[in-house]
């Protein structure tokens, strides 16, 4: 597997935990007094989380990247949802590194 499609895999993964803390972990604590979810939760998507941090930076610091899109590779895992809308740069940067 390439390191690009590494990186993808993992935005994926951080977005999915991302969205199960905010809609179903969160609610179960505060609606429901269940905090036991986020207490699984929690940990598992900050480990998502470094990963994907630290696939990025393995990823886009051989000095092949724009100084604009290593910020926008970094700063997606910082807003909610932000690795979804980054999966579009990684996959046609995948697609021009195979020769598409």
């Amino acid at each position: 597997m390439s390191p690009l499609a590494r990186l993808r895999c993992a935005g994926w993964v951080e977005g999915v935990t991302l969205i199960l803390m905010l809609c179903v972990a969160v609610p179960l604590k505060y609606v429901f007094d269940a905090p036991a979810f986020v207490s699984v939760m929690g940990p598992v998507h900050g480990g998502c989380f470094s990963l994907y941090l630290v696939l990025a930076c393995a990823t886009i610091f051989d000095g092949t990247w724009p100084p604009r899109q290593i910020m926008r590779v970094l700063l997606a895992a910082l807003v909610p949802f932000g690795t979804f809308l980054n999966d579009g740069l990684l996959a046609a940067r995948m697609r021009g590194a195979a020769g598409v």
